[in-house]
C-alpha cells in the first residue's frame, strides 16, 4: 500500500473545477486504471450531467501527481476505462441517451392506450416526473441538471410545455432545485417541492401562472416527499 501525493498546483486545479458546481454535481473517482509504466492514472469523473475521462500524471520516483488533463469533453457518459499494454491507446465506453416526455391517446373507459404517441419535450433536455393539467393543455416536468444515484443531489429545473402552441419555458429560472410538480384542478397553479442545493433546506411551494410568482405552503424542511394529489 502506497500513498499518492497530489501537487499543490493540481489540488488547486481540482478545487477550482469542483467549486464551479453545487452539492452533488460531482460524481466519481470511483473507477481508475494505472498506465503500464506507472506514470499516470486514468479515471472517470462526472460533472453536471456528463462523465468524462481524466489523466493524472504521476512522478514514478516521488509518487506525486504533477498534472491533470481532461481527455474527453463529450456530454454523455464516458466510462469503463481500459489501457493498452504499450500505454498508447485508451478504450472506454461512450454512452448517450435521450429521456423525453411522450403523449399517447388514452381511453379512460377501457384503461388502454389508443395508437402511437409523440414526444412533446425537446430531445436536448431530459424531462422526468411529468404532470398533465386536467384540461389537457399543458404539462409540467422536471429537467435534471447533474448526475447522481440520489435524485436529491441533482438540481431539477421546473419547466412547462404548452400543448396548444408548443412553447416550452422554465417556470422559474434560478439556482433552486424543484421537483414533483402538480397542477391545481383549474390549471392556474403549480405545487411542488423546492430545495436549496447549497444548504439542503426544502419546503413545499405554490406557483401562480397569473402572477408568475411562488409562495411557500410549508415551513422550511417540512413536507419532504413530494405532492401526491390536489383535491378539487
Amino acid at each position: 500500500e502506497v500513498k499518492l501525493e497530489i501537487a499543490p498546483a493540481v489540488q488547486k486545479e481540482l478545487a477550482e473545477f469542483s467549486a464551479k458546481g453545487e452539492i452533488g454535481d460531482q460524481q466519481g473517482d470511483a473507477y481508475f486504471s494505472w498506465s503500464p509504466m506507472g506514470d499516470a492514472i486514468y479515471f472517470e469523473r462526472g460533472f453536471r450531467g456528463a462523465t468524462n475521462i481524466f489523466k493524472l500524471t504521476v512522478d514514478r520516483e516521488s509518487l506525486q501527481a504533477t498534472r491533470i488533463e481532461r481527455l474527453t469533453t463529450g456530454p454523455g457518459s464516458d466510462a469503463g476505462i481500459a489501457v493498452s499494454r504499450d500505454g498508447k491507446r485508451l478504450a472506454f465506453t461512450a454512452n448517450s441517451q435521450q429521456i423525453q416526455t411522450w403523449l399517447f391517446p388514452f381511453d379512460a373507459t377501457t384503461g388502454q392506450i389508443k395508437g402511437g404517441g409523440n414526444a412533446i419535450t425537446s430531445p436536448g433536455r431530459t424531462s422526468v416526473d411529468p404532470n398533465l393539467s386536467r384540461d389537457g393543455t399543458k404539462v409540467a416536468y422536471d429537467a435534471p441538471r447533474g448526475e447522481s444515484d440520489d435524485h436529491l443531489n441533482v438540481r431539477n429545473e421546473l419547466w412547462q410545455k404548452s400543448l396548444l402552441d408548443g412553447r416550452e419555458t422554465p417556470v422559474i429560472a434560478d439556482d433552486y432545485s424543484r421537483w414533483y410538480p402538480h397542477w391545481s384542478p383549474d390549471g392556474m397553479r403549480l405545487v411542488y417541492e423546492r430545495r436549496n442545493p447549497r444548504t439542503n433546506e426544502h419546503q413545499m411551494m405554490a406557483w401562480s401562472s397569473q402572477s408568475q410568482e411562488e409562495e411557500p405552503l410549508t415551513g422550511l424542511n417540512d413536507g419532504l416527499g413530494g405532492v401526491s394529489d390536489w383535491c378539487p
